[in-house]
């Protein structure tokens, strides 16, 4: 277990950040005697917020994808869901997937782009470096 400032140092989240990540729900580390502790499972629960929020999912998206989550859980542990839960999340999560699917093409877009152009800069390289060697030829 770790205190709030470990934490801190450790996830590269500030205190302020945290602390406000509890107040508005989306993580509750354990407390004793008005202190905050960490342990692995807030580890990878600021990491899943951390990589969504590198996504661009805003944080009421993420609260909800994590409840969601969480609910699903107790679902599948307990056999059942209730109709509204799913119905709910599953729009949601198609919703949020086809996001995710527009943001990947665009990144292969940019991708492309990047390395057409190095490609010219690769070519521009080779003319410079060929000029270079028939000067040299010259002398």
């Amino acid at each position: 277990m770790m205190q709030i400032g470990e934490f801190s140092s450790r996830t590269g989240v500030s205190i302020d950040t945290l602390r406000y990540y509890e107040k508005i729900g989306l993580i509750s580390p354990k407390r004793r005697n008005q202190q905050r502790f960490y342990g692995d499972q807030d580890l990878e629960l600021i990491l899943t917020i951390n990589k969504l929020k590198q996504m661009n999912f805003g944080l009421k998206d993420i609260k909800k994808i994590l409840y969601f989550d969480q609910k699903l859980e107790e679902g599948l542990s307990e056999g059942r869901l209730p109709p509204e839960i799913m119905e709910e999340s599953l729009t949601m999560f198609k919703r949020k997937l086809q996001e995710v699917e527009e943001k990947e093409k665009e990144l292969k877009d940019v991708k492309l782009l990047l390395r057409h152009i190095m490609d010219k800069i690769t070519a521009l390289e080779k003319m410079v470096q060929e000029e270079d060697r028939k000067g040299e030829n010259e002398k």
